[in-house]
C-alpha cells in the first residue's frame, strides 16, 4: 500500500502474485483524512504501507503509531544509487530518479500491471481521462547538466498534479526494500541497478489496459 499526503490522501493497494512476480491493483482512490487509512488496511489485509513523510510529519508519525511495524515513511533524500530502509526509524531514504526509473520500467515490463479501466480511475475526468492516468503521465524524464557540469537525469512534472505517480512509487519502494533489494518480478535484480530506463508517453499509453478492473476479487497476500 502506498499513500501520498495532501488535502486528500491518494492511495494505491496492490496484490503480489508470488509465482509470477506481478503486482495487481486492488484499490485506487482517495480519502479525505488519514484517519480513514487504518480501515482500508484492515479491509484489504495490508501487510505493509509506505507513506509520504512530508509535509505532515506529525500526522504521519501519529499514523505510524497505529500499526508501527507495518508503516514506513519515505523521503527523497538519497543521491547515491539505491534506496535504504532504516528499520529503527521506519524511514525509507529513496533515490528519486532511480525509483521512478524502476516504476516506469515495471509498468513497461508488465510486472506492475495496470487495470483495464486505468484511464478512468481516480475521478475528475478530463477528456475522458481520470486522475490516476493523468498523474502517471505527468512526470517526464529530463537529462541536463548539474552545477558540476555533469549530465544528470531527473523527473519533472511541469507543474502538473502527480500524486498517484508518487503513491505507486512509495508502494514499490516499500516492496523492494522489504524483500531485501529485489525488484518484483525479476529474481535477483538489485534495486541499485541501472538508471537508464525511459518510458515515453506513447509507450506508457500502449501499456495501459493490460489487466482487469480493480473491482475484481483477488487474493490479499503480499500487499
Amino acid at each position: 500500500m502506498g499513500v501520498d499526503v495532501g488535502r486528500r490522501q491518494h492511495v494505491v493497494i496492490r496484490d503480489w502474485h508470488r509465482l509470477t512476480g506481478e503486482t495487481v491493483a486492488v484499490h485506487i482512490g482517495t480519502v479525505r483524512s488519514m484517519n480513514e487509512l487504518p480501515s482500508l488496511m484492515t479491509r484489504f489485509s495490508v501487510d505493509w504501507c509506505c507513506i509520504d513523510a512530508l509535509p505532515e510529519t506529525h500526522k504521519v508519525a501519529e499514523f505510524q503509531q497505529t500499526r508501527y511495524l507495518r508503516i514506513h515513511s519515505a523521503l527523497y533524500d538519497r543521491h547515491q544509487p539505491g534506496h535504504f530502509r532504516d528499520k529503527k526509524t521506519k524511514v525509507i531514504h529513496a533515490n528519486r530518479t532511480q525509483l521512478f526509473d524502476q516504476l516506469y520500467e515495471g509498468i513497461r515490463e508488465g510486472y506492475l500491471r495496470l487495470p483495464e479501466n486505468a484511464r478512468t480511475l481516480g475521478g475528475h475526468l478530463r477528456d475522458g481521462i481520470g486522475e490516476y492516468y493523468q498523474h502517471l503521465l505527468a512526470l517526464e524524464r529530463v537529462v541536463e547538466r548539474n552545477r558540476q557540469g555533469d549530465m544528470e537525469a531527473r523527473y519533472d512534472n511541469a507543474h502538473r498534479p502527480d500524486h498517484f505517480a508518487h503513491v505507486e512509487a512509495y508502494r514499490l519502494l516499500m516492496f523492494m526494500t522489504r524483500f531485501g533489494g529485489r525488484r518484483p518480478g525479476v529474481a535477483g535484480a538489485s534495486i541499485t541497478g541501472s538508471m537508464g530506463c525511459e518510458l515515453t508517453a506513447w509507450a506508457f499509453r500502449a501499456s495501459m489496459g493490460s489487466d482487469r478492473p480493480v473491482s475484481h476479487s483477488l487474493s490479499r497476500r503480499g500487499r
